[in-house]
């Protein structure tokens, strides 16, 4: 009985390349979303200094007719957004 061993179906070398093949893959799906926030984060705040000037502007002198109104409330949705 102390001779019987488990046998796996391929060399233990083909394991753990199998096994760092699956966790370098893991590691380059993780890094590819964290990079793809911080570009639409850059991406954001490159937007921010002009979302900014056009909401004061609007919220200092506000707008008369509805599409202006319109106009003002969506840039001030987008600065919210944005987080400016």
């Amino acid at each position: 009985m102390n001779e019987v061993r488990r046998r796996l179906p391929i060399s233990r070398g083909a394991l753990y390349g199998l096994i760092a093949t699956y966790v370098s893959s893991i590691l380059m799906v993780a890094v590819a979303i964290w990079y793809a926030n911080y570009v639409d984060r850059q991406s954001n705040r490159q937007w921010c200094e002009l979302i900014v000037s056009i909401d004061d502007a609007y919220s200092g002198a506000p707008a008369t007719n509805p599409s202006g109104k319109k106009v003002a409330e969506e840039f001030h949705r987008l600065r919210t957004q944005f987080a400016c």
